[in-house]
């Protein structure tokens, strides 16, 4: 991966079951949108992945695909931030500070936790509590994200 500012390699940095593209020269930093999901809110996540998936067409290439990414103005608190967006990878890119500006915490995002079984729990409810899952999954896409039918009729 590349950074699309200087086009120089980014340093993968990982901590705490977090992945992070970082450029050590401008300072800027590629999150996935699943992985932004554990540093904000997710009302503020769905919003800002909303106006990714309608922004405008950049010039800035993906550090991943290459392809132009969105840009989107993103209302931070009491600034509005510009940040650039690839729908293709789910990525979002943030300048030095942008990511501090948009999810204060975002230094240390949510641990990752399963989902506690019971101590008796039965084969059977575990199976079921599976498929419960997947059946929901089915409503919505694989980051929580609604599913938009095409088809209104």
């Amino acid at each position: 991966m590349k950074c699309p500012r200087d086009l120089r390699p980014l340093d993968r940095v990982s901590a705490d079951h977090a992945t992070t593209f970082d450029c050590g020269t401008c300072g800027g930093r590629a999150i996935t949108v699943a992985l932004l999901g554990r540093m904000m809110p997710s009302e503020r996540l769905l919003e800002l992945w909303k106006f990714v998936r309608t922004g405008v067409a950049a010039y800035t290439p993906c550090p991943s695909c290459t392809k132009p990414m969105r840009l989107v103005v993103f209302r931070a608190e009491a600034v509005a931030v510009q940040l650039d967006g690839c729908v293709a990878c789910q990525l979002i890119w943030f300048d030095a500070g942008e990511l501090r500006a948009v999810a204060p915490d975002a230094e240390s995002p949510a641990p990752l936790v399963a989902a506690p079984v019971p101590p008796d729990a039965s084969d059977d409810w575990v199976w079921a509590t599976f498929f419960r899952r997947i059946n929901a999954r089915r409503k919505y896409g694989p980051y929580g994200w609604p599913l938009v039918d095409d088809d209104p009729g």
